[in-house]
């Protein structure tokens, strides 16, 4: 008898393609079109691959051993559920690298040079004229911190260096090196508040966890050159969103470009309750920064190879830590 395979997320066309080209020969494949159908289906399924189980979902699921996600973050998944019902679960980190290092790269390029601010005026009816207060910034000999130095800072680092800029990378740990190929720096979390006075710009890509919720508060906004622009890729609430808020509305900071948020839909104060989005000084995109035909063709193709790997006994990659939370 073949295992169950539940795919627990919207496909498209050449999804299908990938998923059988790997699964069809040693699983019986089970697609769903809503939420309704993962809960009746998942009660006999061994293996899902989803974006993400709610509760309910994972309460109901009596045989299911692996959990694969084609998304990088795990933070909506229950762990301690998961943990208890001896589910594992892998995650799709990595294969969405370059476009949320490329995304970050649009923010900085956008923030530094006042593309949104201008693109307005130009379609209002106003030519900027040339003074002192209409400059734009190099990034050239500029300072990046980023604050969570995995797959994409590593891949965000190799873009800026290109740039001229000068890269500090922030590690979850302690860094085995000083410096690597494309960060001058490297230093642990304990050592953030010694090196965000020197950010001009600061992009956040750390996952949410118990450890980097509200990490970014006032005292840490506080501690940024007023010339610095924030861009965050990771989470929404790795940020406290008052401070935040205060920051940009005082002009503690310059700017910020922000993918990810606060709340999401169906959510009524999408995407920022404080209006955050709504800022002259924000650049808003809504969390599209991994959201490309390439990276979603890598995701799913990892996510289908990983469960073969699981269904023929080899051990998994990416497992996800439940006490790290990533």
């Amino acid at each position: 008898m073949k295992h169950k395979v539940l795919i627990a997320f919207e496909t498209f066309d050449e999804d299908r393609k990938i998923i059988e080209s790997e699964l069809s020969e040693v699983a019986e494949i089970i697609y769903v079109k809503n939420r309704r159908d993962v809960k009746r289906e998942i009660e006999d399924c061994e293996v899902v691959i989803c974006s993400w189980l709610s509760e309910s979902e994972i309460a109901t699921a009596n045989k299911l051993r692996f959990v694969q996600t084609v998304m990088a973050g795990v933070d909506r998944f229950n762990f301690k559920l998961l943990r208890e019902k001896g589910i594992m679960l892998s995650s799709g980190k990595g294969c969405n690298a370059v476009p949320v290092a490329e995304h970050a790269m649009a923010l900085i390029l956008a923030l530094s040079k006042r593309i949104v601010e201008y693109d307005r005026e130009i379609k209002e009816g106003r030519w900027v004229g040339y003074t002192f207060e209409t400059m734009l910034d190099d990034l050239w000999g500029k300072t990046l911190v980023i604050l969570g130095y995995g797959n994409i800072g590593r891949e965000l680092a190799r873009m800026a260096k290109s740039f001229g800029m000068k890269i500090i990378g922030i590690k979850r740990s302690e860094p085995s090196v000083p410096y690597d190929e494309y960060a001058d720096l490297l230093v642990s979390f304990e050592n953030i508040e010694k090196v965000l006075p020197e950010a001009d710009f600061l992009v956040i890509l750390t996952p949410l966890t118990q450890e980097t919720k509200g990490m970014i508060d006032e005292s840490k906004l506080k501690l940024l050159k007023r010339s610095a622009f924030l861009i965050n890729l990771g989470r929404g609430s790795v940020i406290d969103e008052r401070s935040l808020y205060k920051a940009l509305k005082e002009r503690w900071i310059r700017g910020a470009g922000l993918d990810v948020w606060w709340a999401y839909p169906p959510d009524p104060y999408t995407p920022s309750k404080l209006g955050i989005h709504l800022l002259e000084n924000v650049v808003a995109t809504p969390h599209k920064g991994g959201w490309t035909r390439e990276a979603r063709r890598r995701c799913i193709k990892f996510a289908v190879k990983n469960v073969r790997r699981f269904l023929m006994g080899e051990t998994p990659l990416n497992i996800v830590d439940y006490n790290r939370g990533y």
